[in-house]
């Protein structure tokens, strides 16, 4: 198996929300993952993502946010 060349890093405000969608509507796999850190490394059909719970907050509307920030 070929790796890929650009693996996102996706943070979210909620990783188990966020799971949810990837895993259970979207149709991913968790390659790897640290519950403690609040990380999961996810693949689907050589597709290869990161999601990273952060409690960080930004008021800057250009940011991309995985889950709904609290």
């Amino acid at each position: 198996m070929s790796r890929p060349k650009l693996v996102p890093e996706l943070l979210c405000s909620d990783l188990t929300v966020s799971l949810d969608f990837y895993l259970n509507i979207i149709g991913f796999k968790i390659l790897y993952d640290r519950p403690e850190d609040r990380f999961a490394y996810l693949e689907m059909d050589g597709v290869e993502i990161m999601l990273d719970e952060t409690q960080e907050t930004s008021t800057d509307e250009g940011d991309w946010w995985t889950a709904r920030a609290t």
